[in-house]
């Protein structure tokens, strides 16, 4: 006979996996947006891990207005990079939008010092050479799926359009 298991215990054993969500955001020459965090030693998009209860869209929403200091309509959607490192036995879901900010919105800028010690806007070649790996396997990606319009999959054995 099968033994049911209460709902509590079922949800325990089930494989926990962290969610992150980046914006790529883009000026009008089509260069990128980087923010250098004082906590690690690359640049990265901004963005950043998805609390309890929260949506990867509205992590973007949040971590724009924190990093930032600009209030942004929700971005578009770009696709999703799974990621896991044996070594660490890691899993991470990295949810990647994009949105086009104006010269407005970018004179507006204003970034936490003690969080972030600058920004800087790169084209794609610039910006492979200070992302994480991670990133620079995740961008050529995005910057596919802006110019498309077509969202991508990508996990550790390539990726799926």
């Amino acid at each position: 006979m099968v033994r049911l298991l209460p709902e509590q215990e079922y949800v325990k054993g089930l494989p926990r996996k962290r969610a992150a969500a980046g914006v790529l955001f883009f000026n009008g020459k089509k260069e990128l947006l980087l923010v250098k965090p004082v906590y690690v030693d690359h640049w990265k998009v901004v963005g950043g891990t998805v609390d309890a209860y929260e949506s990867p869209l509205a992590t973007c929403v949040r971590e724009t207005k924190e990093e930032l200091g600009l209030r942004v309509e929700p971005p578009r959607f770009l696709g999703v990079a799974y990621k896991r490192e044996r070594a660490k036995n890691d899993e991470n879901l990295i949810f990647y939008f994009f949105q086009r900010l104006s010269d407005e919105q970018i004179a507006s800028i204003a970034f936490p010092k003690e969080e972030l010690s600058e920004y800087r806007f790169f084209h794609l070649g610039e910006a492979m050479k200070v992302v994480s790996d991670g990133s620079r396997q995740s961008f050529p990606l995005c910057f596919a799926a802006v110019e498309s319009g077509r969202a991508f999959y990508m996990d550790r054995k390539g990726s799926v359009g």
